[in-house]
This record gives structure tokens, C-alpha cells and sequence, in this order.
């Protein structure tokens, strides 16, 4: 007769019970605390990986963009030697600060210039150089478009002049021939695909020639040509982006007397002094730049105040999540090599 023998390996029941309620609960509560901790960091990446992100975007347009600006302002007055002294009566002055309102005016910078040849079509003020304190007109001619909380404060434009050196793009992209007179204005205006944010623009136009009347010629055949003042074409449209999410642009003129006494003053503050005004001879800029994104990180206020140049400029004025974008303002000063002559 065979016998069943069954053998214990002396292991006791208790062992083979898991895990208790209060160890589970513990276990719960220490992987939670990890996922916390995980999460935590995150986010944390996810924020400062926005605020780089917002940094590299201002850098990339404030000192990319503002470079650019530099160079076209480097060229005013080029190709008018014998006006060196820039005011606001430099005849063709490389630094826009007026234009002819009636025929046979010869003391402003755009000297008999038309935007055709009727007699009346003289430049418009609101396409040559604006600041706070002069009256805008509607886009895409100067508007004083800003993001300043301020409803009084606007943002100013400024338009040159200079001859192409040689041949060369505008700051439109249109390829100019070596001699053609170029008129430049750098201004702000609503982005065309976000209308809730503002663009830097440059919006280029050229000057043809006057053309004086010359006497027919009935022997062969050549009729009489018409007087044509100088022509300014395509200028005022919405131009080129330059500065994505700018959202405060400001000028100043740097002045030198004859007694060598430097100043700076915006635009509509040079243009209220007396006649004969002093000589401009370099030009501050300062644009106020934000981010592509929204960071959300707290330690951005909203509702800073930023020093550009003799403006200080608030673009919120409650500091709120869905306004936390990073802002920095760049500025600097153009030195006018082509307007250095003495008085």
C-alpha cells in the first residue's frame, strides 16, 4: 500500500499575507509625493524653457531689428554735399522734418517734392518725421500706435532721406539703381496676422527727377515736355515688417549749437523751437520689445515701468498671468556721418 507523504517547508502563513492597509497607504502616499515632486519639476522646466524661449525672442528682434534700422538711418543725407548742416530747412536734408505746403517754397527738407504732378499734391505731414504732440493720421500713415497704458503717450516715426550709393535694396526689398533718391520712414502699426500686437515697419518710396519744359520743336517733331516737379512715389503704404511685437518706438534729434551746447529733443519738441534751430547730428532710438508667448511665470510683472530714453512707458497697468511676457528695451544713438558739416 503506497502512503501520500506530504512535507511543510516550515514557511509560516503570515508570510504569504502582501501588504498590510497601512503599508499600501503608505506606498500610495510616497509615490504620489514623488509624482508631486516630478510634476513640480515640470512645470518648472516648462516655465523656464518659456522665459529663455521669451528672452532669445526679444534679443533675436531687439538687436537684430534695431540693427538693420541703424544701418538705412547711417546713410541719411548721403549724396547731398552741399547741405551738410541738418535742420529742419536743409534743402533735400537727409532727416525729414518738413515738406513744401505751396509752390515756391524752398526752405524745407522735401523741396518742391509732390506725390504727383498736381499742383496741390504736396507730402503729407503725417509721412515725414512725427512724435508725441503732433496730429496722426489714420494707418498706414503715422498713427502714434502704441501698447502704453497711457492714452496720451504715442510712439514716433521717423523718416530719412538719402541717394543709393550703389545698387541696393530698400528697406522694402525693391532693388534701386546707383543715384536713386530714397525716402525711408520707420514707424508702428498692427501686425496684419495678429491685429492685437504691433509690428516696426518701414515703408520706402523713391524720387524721380524734375523735369523742366522745353521749348517744341514743330522741324522735328518733338512736342513740348511739361514742368514735372519731383516726384515721391509709394510712400504711404503699410510697409515692410522690420521688429516683430514692438510696442513703443521713440525718437530723439541730438543737437549741437554754434556754441557747441549738445541737446536732445523729440521731434515735436525740436520743431517748436525758435528759428534758427540747432543742427541735428545723430539720432537715439529706443524700441520696446516683447516675446512671441505668454511665460506665466509670476516672477514677471506685468505692470513695469520701462525708461526709454526721457519716456517712461507702462504697457499694463495691473499685473496679470495672461500679460506676463518678457520685455526689454533696446536704444541706441546714430551718429549722422553724412550730416557733420559746421555751421
Amino acid at each position: 500500500m503506497n502512503h501520500l507523504h506530504i512535507q511543510y517547508s516550515g514557511v509560516s502563513r503570515a508570510a504569504d499575507a502582501g501588504f498590510t492597509l497601512i503599508e499600501l497607504l503608505i506606498s500610495i502616499t510616497l509615490g504620489l509625493l514623488v509624482v508631486a515632486a516630478a510634476s513640480q519639476l515640470f512645470v518648472g522646466g516648462i516655465v523656464g524653457f518659456r522665459l529663455q524661449q521669451g528672452a532669445a525672442d526679444t534679443q533675436d528682434s531687439g538687436l537684430f531689428g534695431l540693427g538693420y534700422v541703424v544701418k538705412d538711418i547711417q546713410l541719411a543725407n548721403y549724396g547731398n554735399p552741399s547741405n551738410l548742416v541738418l535742420t529742419d530747412t536743409t534743402k533735400d536734408g537727409g532727416v525729414v522734418l518738413t515738406a513744401d505746403t505751396t509752390t515756391g517754397a524752398s526752405t524745407s527738407n522735401l523741396t518742391d517734392v509732390r506725390t504727383s504732378n498736381s499742383s496741390t499734391a504736396y507730402v503729407p505731414a503725417t509721412l515725414i518725421s512725427r512724435s508725441q504732440g503732433d496730429t496722426a493720421g489714420t494707418a498706414p500713415v503715422w498713427a502714434g500706435q502704441t501698447k502704453a497704458a497711457s492714452g496720451a503717450t504715442q510712439s514716433d516715426q521717423l523718416t530719412i532721406q538719402f541717394v543709393a550709393p550703389a545698387a541696393m535694396s530698400d528697406c522694402e526689398g525693391n532693388n534701386v539703381t546707383a543715384g536713386t533718391r530714397i525716402v525711408e520712414r520707420f514707424f508702428l502699426r498692427a501686425d496684419t496676422t495678429d491685429t492685437t500686437a504691433l509690428v516696426l515697419a518701414c515703408d520706402a518710396g523713391s524720387i524721380t527727377p524734375k523735369v523742366d519744359a522745353i521749348a517744341a520743336d514743330p522741324a522735328n517733331s518733338i512736342a513740348a515736355v511739361l514742368a514735372v516737379p519731383p516726384i515721391l512715389n509709394n510712400l504711404g503704404d503699410a510697409g515692410q515688417v522690420i521688429m516683430g511685437r514692438v510696442e513703443h518706438l521713440r525718437f530723439l534729434l541730438g543737437t549741437q549749437t554754434t556754441a557747441n551746447v549738445w541737446r536732445y529733443y523729440s521731434i515735436h519738441d525740436y520743431m517748436a523751437l525758435t528759428t534758427p534751430k540747432p543742427q541735428v547730428r545723430s539720432i537715439q532710438i529706443a524700441v520696446l520689445v516683447r516675446s512671441l508667448d505668454n511665460t506665466r511665470d509670476a516672477a514677471i510683472n506685468s505692470a513695469q515701468t520701462f525708461n526709454m530714453l526721457d519716456q517712461s512707458v507702462q504697457v499694463a497697468t495691473a499685473d496679470t498671468r495672461a500679460n506676463r511676457y518678457v520685455r526689454r528695451v533696446y536704444s541706441t544713438t546714430v551718429a549722422l556721418r553724412n550730416g557733420l558739416g559746421s555751421p
